[in-house]
């Protein structure tokens, strides 16, 4: 049997109501839940830091061990120590060093007791000094050290009292041909201990034989030149303060050669301030009064050191506003 095209299109249809009569209803769609923020980061609060930086503190005391300024090392074990008592490396630092010192010390106080015993006043006191640095409470070193310089002055007042009288006598021409012969002995001893290279014996002798005659040019210039020499040895053992004296002995003793050795002793003395300097910004955390005196070194011996010269006038006001600060009870009175 065939169907006519309308035929079909009804059946179509009537499949078609029957098919959503019968299907279920869709279901209701419910919307998703909104996700909850997430909660904010807490803050990590940095833990203050102490006053003392112990790491700084102890890269500074090796820093010093090494340099061999024990004395200033000690000091910062020591302040390590007490912070933290219960570290073994600060209590066996400080017993090394203390015993360090104490060899230091006693090898010292032995080279200043030859010295004496061969009649060289300069190198005891050098000596002795190194001991004081080492040990600021030595009786020993103080005593000896006042004795020395007590030495000195007399030695001065008898050079001075025996100059008046040569020059009274060689006025009146009652000069005796012994004390000429006297002066002569010292300066040809000062002239063969210089062949020598030994320059400390050198100065000695012509010093007495300028006792005698003062004026005496060519006396004044080899006595120069020994204190140039002394500079020298002095300069390479390190020891700069000194050669820089003994420059400057040079200076006043013969001008003209003095001149040649100008640009070496500005340098000394500009090295000799860079030191105090870096050592007063290093103390003036510990001590401003300190870094005062340091940094008023650093100017004595080289006033064209500008770093040194702000740094002094920044502590000396920071010393004048503290020195205005008064306490409670102060105020109160």
């Amino acid at each position: 049997m065939k169907l006519n095209k309308h035929a079909l299109g009804g059946i179509a249809l009537g499949l078609l109501l029957i098919g959503c009569a019968g299907a279920p209803p869709l279901p209701t769609l419910t919307p998703a839940p909104t996700p909850a923020a997430p909660a904010p980061e807490a803050k990590t609060v940095p833990a203050p830091t102490h006053a003392f930086d112990v790491q700084a503190r102890r890269k500074r005391a090796i820093e010093l061990t090494e340099a061999t300024d024990y004395r200033a090392a000690l000091v910062q074990w020591k302040i390590l120590q007490t912070l933290q008592p219960a570290e073994p490396e600060y209590t066996s630092r400080v017993r090394e060093l203390e015993d360090l010192i104490a060899r230091e010390v006693q090898s010292l106080a032995t080279e200043g007791r030859q010295a004496a015993t061969k009649d060289n006043p300069a190198a005891a006191r050098r000596a002795w000094l190194g001991v004081l640095a080492l040990d600021p409470n030595n009786q020993t070193a103080l005593q000896v050290l006042r004795a020395i310089e007590e030495q000195h002055v007399k030695s001065i007042q008898a050079a001075t009292t025996a100059r008046v009288k040569r020059i009274v006598a060689s006025k009146s021409g009652e000069r005796s041909g012994e004390d000429k012969n006297q002066a002569d002995y010292y300066l040809d001893m000062g002239m063969k201990l210089f062949e020598e290279r030994d320059w400390q014996g050198s100065q000695r002798e012509i010093e007495k034989y300028l006792a005698a005659y003062p004026d005496d040019a060519k006396a004044r210039t080899l006595l120069a030149k020994v204190h140039q020499n002394l500079a020298a040895e002095l300069e390479n053992g390190g020891q700069l303060e000194a050669a820089s004296e003994h420059l400057d002995r040079a200076k006043t003793l013969d001008k003209k050669l003095g001149k040649t050795d100008a640009a070496r002793t500005q340098k000394i003395k500009h090295t000799i301030a860079e030191q105090y300097y870096q050592e007063a910004l290093r103390a003036q955390h510990d001590s401003l009064d300190n870094a005062i005196v340091l940094l008023k070194k650093a100017v004595d011996y080289d006033p064209s050191h500008d770093k040194a010269q702000n740094q002094l006038r920044k502590a000396l006001k920071m010393q004048k506003k503290l020195q205005n600060i008064k306490t409670p009870s102060e105020k109160a009175d």
